[in-house]
């Protein structure tokens, strides 16, 4: 793609077995989806899209700038106002997920729309509302990026059960 610095968040050491956890939680954690939701509730719903074309609805960012990595320039936002406007859409098993990111120190932004709907972190805003946080970090995209966003952040996912192939790792 010609970039030449991507923007990395590095987590202490820790033994292996931790941080496979993490990394499956971590992975996880990027779906605002709930315990029902299966790989293969996922493919279906992920097949019905046209994801060629929602992706040819956004346009090009320039290489290396704000809008290119807006995940590194997060806007300051009230957790309030987000839960205000995101109320009733509360997902358990993704503020739970989000939970244990925040115990090894990991606090993702949340994905929103112009008009603070939350495409992804809707676990997030929760667990902060409930901690009695302020304010969180928000990244924006348009609506047509939020179209494609919601697939491949909330769609796609792990092809396993998380929960019985690793209920060891993630105790």
């Amino acid at each position: 793609m010609g970039v030449k610095n991507v923007p990395v968040f590095r987590i202490p050491p820790m033994e292996l077995d931790k941080r496979k956890a993490l990394n499956i939680v971590f992975n996880r954690a990027t779906n605002d989806g709930d315990i029902c939701q299966t790989p293969e509730k996922s493919k279906r719903e992920l097949e019905t899209l046209n994801l060629s074309e929602l992706a040819n609805s956004i346009s090009d960012k320039e290489l290396e700038s704000k809008e290119f990595f807006r995940c590194a320039y997060p806007c300051k936002v009230s957790v309030a106002k987000l839960c205000k406007i995101n109320s009733g859409r509360w997902i358990q098993y993704a503020k739970s997920i989000a939970r244990t990111l925040r115990k090894a120190g990991i606090i993702m932004p949340i994905v929103c729309t112009p008009d603070g709907k939350v495409i992804n972190g809707i676990g997030r805003l929760e667990m902060l509302a409930e901690l009695k946080a302020d304010t969180c970090e928000v990244v924006y995209i348009s609506e047509d990026e939020a179209k494609f966003a919601d697939a491949m952040m909330n769609l796609l996912t792990m092809d396993f059960n998380i929960h019985e192939r690793y209920e060891d790792l993630l105790r």
